[in-house]
C-alpha cells in the first residue's frame, strides 16, 4: 500500500489513491477506514496509539534531554511505563509492552517540558481544535511578531524560575486539552515564584490575545486513550498513587521557548528568551523551515487493507 508513497505524504494524496483502487468494495472500505482515521476519535492520536499531525504554536520551558532532570523524569516516566503495561498484560488486553500507547500514549522523553502559555490552536486559528490543520504562513508572521513583543517585555525583569518536579498524578484535564486524563509529574512553586510565571502569561495574553487558560503546573508523562476497564483502572490508580511523592528533581527555569507543534511529541524551538540577561534568538528564521510531519497513519490503513482482503 505504501509503495511509492514517502511518509510524509499528504492525507488528501494518500486518499485519492485508495479511491483509485481497482477493487470497489476493498476501495469503499478503505475510505470509509481512512474517513474514520481522519475525521474520526481522539484529534491527537490514532486509535493505535500514533500521533495525528495536530498543529499549534505554545510557549514552553523545556526539559533539556541532556540534563540530570531529564535522565531522572525519563526514569520514573518508563518504570510507570512498565507497571502499567504489565498490568494490561495481566487484564488480557495487550500482548506485550509495545502495545502499552493503545491505553496511555506515554510521550518522548527528549521533548518534556512545562506549558507556560497555549497560543494556538485558540479562538482565532483552529477554534474547534481539528488536526490536520496546518499553521498558516500570515500565522506563523503573527505570532512571531506578536510573541516577540512579549519576551522583549518581560526581557531580564523576572530572572530565573525555581521549582521542583515532585509527585506523579492521574489528572482530569478535560475541555483544556481535548481529552479526559493525563498522566503527569507536579511542578511545585512558592508564591514568588508562582508570581514570575503568571507574570510570563500576561505578557504573552496581552500581546497574543490568546485566552487565557489555567496554568498546568505538570510535565506530561502520557494521555489516556482508552479506558482499560475498572479493573485494569484500579490497579493502574494504585501504581500512580506509590509515585505520588516521588521526588524527582529541582528544576531552574533560566529559559523559555516560543514553539511550533507538528504532534504531540515533536517540538521545534522558533524564539528563545534567557530570562537572566533578557537576550532574544530566533532559531527558524522564515516560515518554509517549519518541519513537514510525518504521517504515520499508513501503517493503521495497510493493516485494515490486509484485514479486508483476508476475510
Amino acid at each position: 500500500l505504501a509503495q511509492g508513497f514517502r511518509k510524509d505524504v499528504e492525507i488528501r494524496k494518500l486518499v485519492d489513491f485508495l479511491n483509485s483502487s481497482k477493487d470497489e468494495e476493498v476501495s469503499a472500505a478503505i475510505e470509509k477506514k481512512s474517513q474514520v482515521i481522519l475525521n474520526g476519535g481522539d484529534p491527537k492520536f490514532y486509535t493505535n496509539g500514533g500521533f495525528k499531525p495536530f498543529h499549534g504554536l505554545t510557549v514552553v520551558a523545556k526539559i533539556l534531554p541532556d540534563t540530570q532532570l531529564n535522565t531522572e523524569l525519563s526514569s520514573v516516566q518508563k518504570k510507570l511505563e512498565l507497571e502499567i503495561a504489565n498490568v494490561l498484560i495481566a487484564e488480557g488486553l495487550i500482548k506485550d509492552a509495545s502495545e502499552v500507547n493503545k491505553y496511555f500514549r506515554f510521550l518522548p522523553t527528549d521533548s518534556s517540558h512545562l506549558t507556560i502559555s497555549t497560543v494556538d490552536p485558540g479562538s482565532e486559528y483552529n477554534k474547534d481544535r481539528k488536526p490536520f490543520v496546518k499553521i498558516t504562513k500570515e500565522q506563523f508572521d503573527r505570532r512571531m511578531k506578536e510573541v516577540g513583543e512579549a519576551f522583549s517585555a518581560i526581557g531580564s525583569s523576572l530572572g530565573q524560575v525555581l521549582s521542583k518536579i515532585k509527585g506523579v498524578e492521574l489528572k482530569d484535564i478535560g475541555i483544556i486539552a481535548g481529552q479526559k486524563d493525563v498522566i503527569d509529574a507536579k511542578v511545585e512553586f512558592s508564591e514568588e515564584e508562582l508570581k514570575k510565571i503568571e507574570s510570563m502569561i500576561d505578557a504573552i495574553v496581552g500581546t497574543t490575545g490568546s485566552k487565557l487558560r489555567p496554568f498546568p503546573s505538570h510535565v506530561t508523562f502520557a494521555y489516556k486513550l482508552n479506558d482499560p476497564g475498572s479493573s485494569a483502572r484500579a490497579k493502574i490508580k494504585k501504581i500512580i498513587e506509590r509515585y505520588a511523592a516521588t521526588y524527582i528533581g529541582e528544576f531552574v527555569i533560566g529559559r523559555v521557548d516560543f514553539t511550533y507543534f507538528a504532534n504531540m511529541g515533536e517540538y521545534t524551538t522558533l524564539l528563545s528568551l534567557d530570562l537572566a540577561t533578557g537576550e532574544i534568538s530566533r532559531e527558524i528564521t522564515g516560515y518554509n523551515e517549519l518541519p513537514v510531519e510525518e504521517a504515520d497513519f499508513l501503517s493503521e490503513i495497510s493493516d485494515a487493507k490486509k484485514h479486508l482482503t483476508n476475510n
